[in-house]
């Protein structure tokens, strides 16, 4: 490969992993928002942990889950790709 390829390989790999702290920043608020709705539906007396609302509490705590895992797989895809990336530029 030569010189000037491995410097537009290399301009990839920087936005990369720019766009690494962004998506981390997002993971730990939504996981702290997830902490907080999980709070509120332990907090709850029983007999509302079982109403709609609790019902309720308890569908955006997994929504939140899904939304955090998916987030963390896509950092992972994104490392993955920059390691791809730093191969090919070797």
């Amino acid at each position: 490969m030569n010189k000037a390829r491995r410097k537009d390989i290399a301009s990839v790999i920087e936005r990369m992993n720019a766009a690494l702290d962004p998506l981390n920043d997002c993971a730990t608020d939504v996981e702290s928002i997830k902490d907080e709705e999980e709070e509120v539906y332990e907090n709850m007396p029983e007999g509302l942990q079982g109403s709609e609302q609790g019902e309720r509490i308890q569908e955006a705590v997994d929504a939140l889950n899904e939304a955090h895992s998916a987030l963390e797989t896509l950092m992972d895809s994104i490392e993955e790709i920059v390691g791809h990336l730093e191969a090919a530029a070797e």
